[in-house]
């Protein structure tokens, strides 16, 4: 059967609902916090994140994103990793791409984003630290799924699995079409080094 412990602790002047909301707020310990964190409570839903990104891009990024997040589950499984990890790296991955330079120069001021990104390089490639810290500051993903969108473009050393699976499903997702992009999601689901 199920175990559990009970503790014994004063009571919270605030709902399950309220922490949720109140998460980075700094009301709670912090060894509650990590474990909130570790253990991936309060995350939102793959339908809730769907619809907000939805409502943000355009319907041409959203099939991108859709594809992206279907060629990500598909590698999820032989590369051990949990498909709701993977699935939601991928729909917010481009959550922020539709921002202007100016709202992109916004957010990267209010949330202190630091980028050494060349004047041509800046507008292709800033929505992944600004959907980074989206991902992190409006949607609570933990950190894994926060690093694997802030690489998914430029990639990095020494990556994670989820940033390899995230980088390679941005790439050769169903509708990208350049020479060669069947062959590498054939190989997809079967090397992430090669």
């Amino acid at each position: 059967g199920l175990e559990c412990d009970l503790v014994d602790c004063p009571a919270l002047p605030m709902s399950s609902t309220q922490v949720r909301e109140t998460l980075e707020e700094g009301l709670l310990h912090p060894a509650v916090l990590d474990y909130i964190r570790q253990n991936r409570l309060y995350l939102p839903s793959l339908d809730t994140l769907r619809a907000e990104v939805e409502r943000r891009v355009s319907a041409k990024r959203m099939t991108h994103i859709l594809g992206c997040e279907r060629m990500a589950a598909a590698m999820a499984k032989p590369f051990g990793l949990d498909e709701y990890t993977v699935r939601a790296a991928a729909i917010l991955h481009d959550c922020t791409k539709a921002l202007s330079e100016k709202e992109q120069l916004t957010l990267c001021e209010k949330w202190h984003i630091i980028f050494d990104y060349g004047e041509g390089d800046f507008p292709a490639l800033i929505h992944a630290d600004t959907g980074a810290e989206t991902a992190r500051r409006v949607f609570r993903m933990p950190d894994d799924i926060v690093d694997a969108i802030r690489t998914h473009t430029t990639g990095d050393t020494c990556m994670t699995t989820l940033q390899k699976i995230l980088y390679v499903a941005d790439m050769c997702e169903e509708s990208r079409t350049w020479p060669g992009v069947e062959e590498l999601r054939a190989l997809a689901l079967t090397d992430l080094e090669g």
